[in-house]
């Protein structure tokens, strides 16, 4: 669930079996003041190859949806993440992404938009340790910026399980390998305008957290 804009919220629902078992929907609500309205409904664009459409939904700005489709039933899906737009009346698809790395695995676990020009996908299984990449906005297109991938991790920690915005141009990153403090951990991060830069580090305080 996420909001888009101000009264707007998209929710998804990735084990919806229409067009396929487990294909995914999503649904986009409107709040009226003493109901929510349900405005418009996402079908998945590709049932039979990319499952749990809606595992992932994020509101960027106030008319601009973002649906990943991760495959949780076989670690083989690159995933995919597909980018709407309330147009007033309907939704209107605008742009796919597809995974941009060879190995990667699971694009689309997480999505946030760090302003209304700039999207963050989180690959949690990209390499097996993980990704983010940054795009930002170029004309009616984003296009990818940079890819970080986990700084300091090996093996499968699955960084960029969780991306969450905080503050202006800042964000944190989870990287969350089970239950392990070793490989359990929150990387902060910047845009300075050029560059992602990492500010620290949250490591996992307890023993058995996952």
């Amino acid at each position: 669930v996420d909001a888009v804009g101000t009264n707007r919220f998209v929710v998804g629902a990735p084990d919806d079996d229409t067009g396929a078992t487990n294909a995914g929907s999503v649904y986009l609500f409107e709040w009226t003041g003493s109901k929510a309205v349900l405005l418009s409904t996402m079908t998945n664009p590709a049932p039979a190859r990319a499952l749990s459409f809606g595992h992932e939904v994020s509101g960027i700005g106030s008319d601009l949806i973002a649906v990943g489709a991760v495959d949780y039933s076989a670690y083989t899906n690159p995933g995919v993440v597909y980018l709407y737009r309330w147009n007033g009346s309907g939704v209107d698809l605008q742009q796919i992404f597809t995974n941009p790395a060879a190995d990667g695995l699971n694009f689309g676990t997480a999505i946030e938009g760090l302003d209304t020009n700039r999207i963050l996908i989180g690959s949690e299984n990209n390499g097996y340790k993980g990704g983010v990449h940054l795009y930002e906005r170029s004309g009616a297109a984003f296009n990818l910026l940079t890819t970080i991938t986990n700084p300091i991790f090996s093996g499968s920690a699955k960084f960029g399980n969780f991306i969450t915005r905080f503050g202006d141009d800042q964000f944190a990153v989870g990287n969350n390998a089970g239950k392990s403090v070793a490989n359990g951990g929150v990387f902060l991060y910047a845009w300075n305008g050029g560059a992602l830069i990492l500010q620290g580090l949250v490591t996992n305080m307890a023993t058995f957290a996952i």
